[in-house]
């Protein structure tokens, strides 16, 4: 019950600057999966936030929550300022809202499965203004072309064959899907736009980032998915942006796409993913393909490298409007 000196010795510990992933993690699981903090006390259930928290801070780590993990994080009352300080020191207040932020956007993503129940894909919310469509205030659902499509080619599903539940949120509510408002091929956007059969009501959707991150050796991105078809989780292993082909420096080799490269670790499940930036939680990216071994360099440079590839969601807006 001595909470005050646990908080003072995680605070040398998950706040030094040499920190790994591995180590806040095993602390993080000994925290949770052995002693059970979370159902001892209010400190104790606060103490494994902060702690996730700074693993999505940190190169290399992972975070993954079920839905009704996820809701509950969501839905606890935030940590005292003395708290996140005693724990994180200055910044302590301002990553903690940045990591509540990031479960308030896991809200608006959703599985994508056969009417049999086969997980395929990822799915988000989006307002149709930020894609350049009427009715302005419309919740759509974006994913890509090669989980849901009118044939059912590449190898998606057809729109009849599909439905979607939003996780996070209500995870016994099904939605059907009414129509494609519009779509694009793998070899461009590899995007299909949903309308669905009844409006989804009470999840905020997801805002689009207006221009894509500079790249520098800090820039960073992060991706929420169903990997694998299993539960929701933020992707950040080794997550680093690696190039992308918007402005200043951009060359897009296909006319009117705009691809971004980064290191964030995906699989099968993770197709149609939201890709954010790092710094407010926007979407920058639709994730299109990941874990290529050998993926040519973008903007002309020579070489390959291992690499996951999304396309830039400025680039799906504009090619929207024409």
């Amino acid at each position: 019950g001595e909470w005050g000196a646990v908080e003072a010795a995680l605070k040398q510990y998950v706040a030094d600057n040499k920190v790994q992933a591995f180590q806040i993690a095993s602390t993080l699981r000994q925290f949770t999966q052995v002693w059970d903090v979370e159902a001892i006390d209010s400190r104790g259930r606060a103490l494994a936030d902060i702690l996730r928290a700074r693993l999505l801070q940190v190169s290399g780590g992972e975070v993954t929550l079920d839905p009704a993990a996820l809701q509950r994080a969501r839905e606890r009352p935030e940590p005292s300022d003395g708290q996140l300080e005693a724990v994180l020191g200055a910044f302590g207040a301002k990553t903690f809202r940045w990591w509540k932020t990031g479960l308030e956007r896991a809200s608006a993503v959703c599985v994508i499965r056969s009417k049999m129940g086969e997980r395929v894909g990822t799915g988000w919310l989006v307002r149709a203004a930020s894609l350049k469509r009427e009715p302005a205030d419309e919740l759509l659902v974006l994913t890509n072309f090669h989980v849901i499509n009118e044939h059912g080619a590449s190898p998606g599903l057809m729109p009849d064959a599909a439905e979607l539940v939003f996780e996070a949120a209500d995870s016994g509510r099904v939605f059907t899907v009414r129509e494609i408002v519009w779509s694009s091929p793998p070899e461009r956007h590899d995007a299909t736009l949903l309308r669905l059969a009844e409006p989804v009501a009470g999840i905020e959707p997801l805002p689009l980032a207006k221009a894509l991150p500079l790249v520098d050796d800090t820039a960073h991105v992060y991706v929420l998915g169903h990997p694998g078809g299993r539960d929701l989780a933020f992707s950040l292993q080794d997550n680093a942006l690696l190039d992308h082909e918007g402005p200043p420096a951009g060359a897009p080799a296909i006319d009117g796409v705009c691809r971004v490269h980064y290191r964030a670790p995906t699989e099968g499940g993770s197709s149609g993913s939201p890709v954010f930036n790092a710094t407010l939680w926007e979407v920058i990216a639709l994730h299109h393909k990941g874990g290529k071994i050998g993926m040519p360099r973008l903007n002309g440079k020579a070489g390959s490298y291992g690499a996951n590839e999304g396309i830039g969601l400025q680039s799906i807006a504009s090619a929207m409007a024409v």
